[in-house]
This record gives structure tokens, C-alpha cells and sequence, in this order.
């Protein structure tokens, strides 16, 4: 073998070592960017308006407060979001299109939903969310005829602002 195949040989493994060396490093306490996911939701109770929370709510309207850390994790605070007030569970459907997520809160039942609503608050956090702009809709399955909440979030670096909306209809 000739001296230059071998210093080439020896110059290919050393990069692919380095590359490897490269790719592993990193913070792996941060979030990554990647595929786009749901990886939590956590809610309230049935809420009154005497506890109004630790969310920004007035008892007219409903509040999305968000915060992205620049590295693919959006952590979303719904206030007020208007369900069953039987329900066992509160689940999410999340949806990811260029430049637009789009999701759908609803009950999750053991037995038969009642015949009543009441509002609660839903903590949900989506990993994988590149930097960018972002219009982002939030609907529930059990208000069809309520309008969905819209807006645009400034994802370019880290952020953190609130989007306040007034509701359709107050439950009594």
C-alpha cells in the first residue's frame, strides 16, 4: 500500500471519528429540535371563578400563555378551556403543517359524559418545534360552534407573551 493511500485512509477515519465525537456532544438536559410531538398535558380541576388559577383569566374569556426556549420546546398554558364536567381525562390532537399547528382538546370518558360544562385549565408541551413564525389554532370537540382561537406566535428565538380571547358563552 502506498504512503498516500494510507495517510488518506488515516485522514477519512480521523474525520469520521471526529464527526462522531461532534454529533454526540451536547446538553442532553435541553430539548432538541426534531420531530414535532406532544410529550405532556396536565389540567386543572373543574374550576369556579372564585380560583381563578395561576393563569391570566378573566371569567370572560380564555387565555393561551406560551413560552418557547429557543430549542424546540413550547410549553402552551390554555386557561378556560370549556369541556365536560365529567370527564376522566383531558387529551390533545396535535397537528403540524408548514408553519401552522393546529389542536384539539377533548374528554376522555369511562363511563357517559353529563350533561353539563365547566371550564379547566390544560398545560400541554410540544417538543421538536423549529424556530419561526407560527399561526397556531386551538379548538375543543365538545364546542363545535364555538370559534377556535387563532393567533401568531413569534418562534424565531425564545419567547414568552399571552393570547387572550373572549368566550363565546359563559357556563352558569
Amino acid at each position: 500500500m502506498s504512503k498516500s493511500l494510507k495517510s488518506t485512509i488515516i485522514a477519512i477515519g480521523s474525520l469520521i471519528l471526529l464527526l462522531l465525537a461532534v454529533s454526540s456532544c451536547g446538553d442532553k438536559g435541553t430539548s432538541q429540535i426534531g420531530l414535532p410531538s406532544l410529550s405532556s398535558i396536565t389540567y386543572s380541576g373543574c374550576k369556579t371563578f372564585m380560583d381563578k388559577g395561576a393563569y391570566p383569566a378573566e371569567p370572560t374569556q380564555s387565555c393561551i400563555e406560551y413560552s418557547y426556549d429557543g430549542h424546540g420546546r413550547l410549553q402552551l398554558k390554555h386557561s378556560n378551556t370549556l369541556l365536560n364536567c365529567c370527564l376522566d381525562g383531558i387529551a390533545a390532537e396535535i397537528e403540524l403543517d408548514t408553519g401552522m399547528i393546529w389542536i384539539t382538546e377533548y374528554e376522555i370518558y369511562e363511563t357517559s359524559p353529563c350533561y353539563c360544562l365547566c371550564y379547566y385549565d390544560v398545560d400541554l408541551v410540544l417538543e421538536g418545534i423549529y424556530p419561526g413564525y407560527y399561526g397556531i389554532q386551538i379548538s375543543s370537540k365538545s364546542t363545535p360552534s364555538a370559534d377556535p382561537f387563532s393567533f401568531v406566535m413569534d418562534l424565531t428565538g425564545p419567547a414568552h407573551d399571552t393570547a387572550c380571547f373572549d368566550l363565546n358563552f359563559i357556563v352558569e
